[in-house]
């Protein structure tokens, strides 16, 4: 951990604490990046460490690397809980007698039908406050961790891209339907104030989300396939290219709520990258965005000239991108984001669509052999 000498002055219980701020926050952000680090909030880790401080300062000692290894075997000695954790949800419809939902990690109840399953069937202990909530819809996951603040931290994690996957399928435009677990904004209330040199005015008025998210879209019978499996790969993520998709899927659905047009343009970027680049760098040189352009148009076009098209407005829109990144433009057209998000929308079914495509170098050799299908010549 941080081993040596104690450097920067801070006072703890009236005692004169000296700590290197810097190499205690390199120190904590290494356990924490470690495997206890997946399990313990930064709190836990830091709330018996002070008192340790305390005594070594006191007794004008040092905390040596023997003292450092000490501490770290001593939390992961902590017993690792399974924490259910519950939280109201926005911006969504639950279906007409439904049972709970599955998506991904998380299950989706009506609080009046399903209330006593919440939290657990044979849990007889709820939250004091539980009996004397009205809620509409609720959302759960289950998480893995040593304490309850870090707990709190991995399951809204899971609820951020639960939002983000619902947000996916909701559609392509933040205005259409706002979902919210964490944060809900779908009644904004505003006041501004107006200086000119006419006098001061003041407005005040309201914003609403335009509809609400129907979860019945989820357990429709005339799903596509590509959609069900979606929905399979959501539940199961088995494979590295499961993960991969769901990396897609999240930034789909980042973009799609995020409210400004250069940042939602970046990010709807992020997901074809994801499928249709090999490259860990994050360097995007005009080869990967020929590789991107044509990826987009063997699985979206439906002729060579439909083809060609896709592929010119694909190196158009990364132009655009190479100049929001690299120039800080910032005026981008809705259009243009909307086009590029449904596209990464498009592409990602269409891949999904394709059931020999199971890794991404399968995916790849698909690619690879549209692209010369036709350039066989009969002799």
């Amino acid at each position: 951990m941080f081993p040596g000498k104690l450097k920067t002055i801070h006072i703890f219980s009236g005692y004169q604490l000296v700590v290197d701020a810097r190499a205690f926050d390199r120190a904590i952000s290494r356990l924490l990046e470690s495997g206890v680090g997946t399990t313990v909030s930064k709190e836990e880790l830091e709330r018996p460490l002070i008192p340790i401080l305390l005594r070594k300062c006191k007794n004008a000692a040092v905390f040596g690397k023997a003292e450092a290894e000490e501490f770290k075997v001593s939390i992961e000695s902590r017993p690792i809980r399974e924490y259910t954790v519950a939280r109201e949800m926005f911006g969504v419809t639950f279906p007409a007698k439904s049972k709970p939902l599955n998506v991904g990690v998380c299950t989706i109840y009506d609080w009046k039908r399903h209330k006593r399953l919440i939290g657990g069937r044979d849990q007889v202990e709820k939250p004091w406050d539980w009996g004397n909530k009205a809620h509409v819809v609720m959302v759960e996951c289950k998480v893995q961790a040593r304490d309850e603040q870090r707990a709190k931290e991995l399951s809204d994690a899971t609820f951020y891209s639960l939002e983000n996957i619902l947000h996916f399928f909701a559609g392509i435009q933040r205005n259409r339907c706002d979902i919210g677990i964490l944060d809900y904004d779908a009644e904004d209330s505003r006041t501004y104030y107006m200086f000119s040199e006419v006098g001061i005015s003041g407005l005040h008025g309201k914003e609403f989300s335009h509809s609400k998210f129907h979860l019945g879209e989820l357990i429709r019978s005339d799903l596509a396939p590509s959609t069900t499996k979606l929905l399979d790969i959501l539940s199961s993520q088995k494979t590295q290219f499961d993960r991969k998709v769901l990396r897609a899927v999240d930034w789909i659905g980042q973009a799609v709520r995020d409210p400004n047009p250069a940042s939602a343009f970046v990010k709807a970027t992020i997901p074809l990258e994801i499928l249709f680049s090999n490259t860990e760098k994050g360097i995007i040189t005009p080869s990967i965005t020929a590789q991107i352009a044509e990826g987009c148009a063997h699985f979206l076009g439906n002729s060579i000239e439909s083809c060609q098209e896709i592929e010119k407005t694909m190196k158009d829109l990364y132009g655009t991108r190479s100049a929001i990144v690299h120039a800080g433009r910032d005026n981008v057209s809705r259009e243009d984001v909307r086009m590029l998000i449904e596209t990464a929308k498009s592409a990602l079914l269409a891949v999904l669509a394709v059931g020999s495509i199971d890794s991404a170098d399968a995916l790849s050799n698909y690619v690879r052999q549209k692209k010369y299908a036709g350039c066989m010549l009969q002799v």
